[in-house]
């Protein structure tokens, strides 16, 4: 469980090269509380913004995914973690880069809104440093 004082400790979770794209969610009031994790859409549904507790820390960690545009008719996904099934606006490819070398994706719920697998992969991620894996 993670508490935010402010809007400056929410984008400072981010990396420097991707606080430039983050996008907020209106209306947010700090502190804030972050239970799991916390994730949210940008308007233009370009992106897919995920706050969680960094691997064996109390510190906040943001990830920035790229959503898959999908584009044309939507069908019928399953999310890669939880096997949640729904539309292609619901469940899709995230990527997120982890170095100048490399990246990570996976299809999923465009919301993160698998709990479970993120802990799983939380957990995972701290089997190396961070910086391999999310920086």
């Amino acid at each position: 469980m993670l508490l935010i004082h402010s809007e400056a400790d929410l984008l400072a979770a981010f990396r420097p090269r991707d606080r430039e794209v983050v996008v907020l969610p209106p209306p947010l009031r700090y502190p804030l509380l972050v239970r799991d994790h916390r994730a949210w859409v940008d308007p233009q549904g370009f992106r897919t913004f995920l706050v969680l507790a960094e691997p064996g820390g109390r510190r906040p960690m943001g990830v920035v995914f790229q959503r898959d545009s999908g584009g044309g008719v939507p069908v019928s996904q399953m999310c890669d973690w939880c096997h949640a099934s729904g539309s292609s606006n619901e469940i899709g490819l995230l990527t997120t880069a982890a170095s100048s070398r490399g990246g990570w994706g996976s299809t999923c719920a465009s919301t993160c809104g698998a709990r479970r697998s993120w802990r799983r992969w939380r957990t995972s991620a701290g089997r190396t440093t961070v910086s391999s894996r999310v920086a």
